[in-house]
């Protein structure tokens, strides 16, 4: 566990140059009880090391990955937002390339870091109910066969990255991307 949110890590890390790294994301909810549930982290757990696999990075292990997350969730418990509010603490896990190489090709050595921040309701009014949104014609964000729902940092947010930025100045809050098929 650490305190500093910074980290050194060699300039020629594969991360920088070929975006050898994905990442999931979990929340953790504080009940009226006062316990702390995690929403479905097995799933994630599951997702994360079919990413690691087509990436051609070492599988996390089971008790790492959970324990990793509930010892950075115990670390920081007194920043999970109270039951009476709507918020969560949201739990990033991520794996990355961070041998020096410059080349393509695996990396040679692997990080793993579990990250928590508190957080709001993710859309304005902090409730689910209808909300505007715009169906994206011409972007796919995660075609058959490419790289469907894993969250790579190179691949996936590229699209959000340019959407949003295209969004910011629009009334809508999320963007439906439609299923092309292609005969």
């Amino acid at each position: 566990m650490v305190d500093d949110p910074h980290m050194k890590i060699h300039i020629l890390a594969n991360v920088f140059h070929y975006g050898q790294a994905l990442f999931e994301g979990v929340k953790a909810f504080q009940q009226a009880d006062g316990q702390v549930r995690i929403f479905r982290d097995n799933m994630n757990f599951v997702r994360i090391n079919d990413g690691c696999d087509r990436l051609c990075m070492p599988m996390i292990p089971q008790d790492l990955f959970h324990n990793a997350i509930d010892d950075v969730i115990r670390a920081n418990a007194e920043y999970i937002p109270p039951h009476s509010a709507s918020g969560s603490m949201y739990v990033r896990p991520f794996v990355f390339g961070s041998g020096p190489a410059l080349g393509l090709g695996v990396s040679s050595q692997f990080s793993f870091i579990t990250l928590v921040a508190p957080v709001g309701s993710y859309y304005k009014g902090g409730r689910m109910s209808a909300l505007p949104a715009k169906i994206s014609i011409g972007y796919d964000r995660a075609a058959p066969k490419g790289v469907r729902n894993w969250w790579f940092w190179n691949e996936n947010m590229k699209i959000c990255f340019l959407k949003a930025t295209i969004f910011r100045y629009q009334i809508y809050y999320i963007e439906l991307y439609i299923l092309y098929k292609f005969n």
